[in-house]
């Protein structure tokens, strides 16, 4: 069963509930998540080693080559222990084209390294090959970062050759960008947030992580 409920109102349209409503991870629309005024944000919480999807989707984005987001975001109770010695993301934001058949292109992470404990969040966006661009990720939580940040990030297609952009901004600064893409058989169809299918969960994540005032524009 799928339920369906507005979450936050965006500019291309409504964030929906979507994901299987008895999955392990789950969704609270809650107060305590509002993290910029008063209202509610959206709790995404993982149960550790499930994959299960849980997510809130739009589908109002069509066939967008030029997407901005924009959202709260507070990870600090995430938890992926430092040990073992491994790098440990997962993907909490995913963008899809649609035709000809429904295909994800760019990935937001919540991402924790190796040598400390702080959560950063990352960028991959996909080439019009198989291959993909690693932006890099920049600090969310930790002592010099504390939570919850204002990130935006921005899309946009090649209109030929290799000039496709993504860019990140946390807090009003540019952390991330990417000028040189070559991107032009992509666009944004679909944005889900959460639990989406397909993670790359790791089976030692645990806790939840805090999300607000998703916004989308051309």
């Amino acid at each position: 069963m799928r339920k369906l409920l507005a979450v936050v109102v965006v500019g291309l349209g409504v964030l929906m509930f979507a994901g299987v409503a008895m999955a392990e991870n789950t969704l609270q629309v809650l107060p305590e998540a509002a993290m910029n005024g008063t209202g509610y944000g959206l709790k995404v919480i993982i149960d550790p080693g499930s994959l299960d999807d849980a997510y809130v989707q739009s589908d109002h984005p069509q066939t967008e080559s030029h997407f901005r987001v924009s959202f709260w975001v507070d990870a600090t109770h995430l938890n992926l222990p430092v040990t073992p010695s491994v790098n440990k993301c997962f993907v909490f934001m995913k963008f899809y084209r649609d035709a000809p058949s429904p295909t994800q292109h760019t990935f937001v992470y919540l991402c924790r390294n190796n040598d400390d404990t702080a959560w950063r969040i990352a960028l991959n966006v996909r080439k019009d090959s198989t291959y993909w661009q690693w932006l890099g990720g920049t600090f969310l939580s930790g002592s010099s970062s504390p939570n919850p940040h204002f990130i935006e990030i921005e899309w946009q297609q090649a209109s030929g050759g290799n000039n496709g952009i993504a860019r990140m901004w946390r807090d009003g600064s540019l952390k991330l960008e990417a000028t040189n893409i070559p991107n032009s058989t992509w666009n944004v169809d679909r944005v889900r947030v959460g639990v989406p299918p397909d993670p790359k969960l790791g089976p030692l994540a645990s806790g939840y992580f805090y999300f607000d005032e998703y916004v989308s524009t051309r």
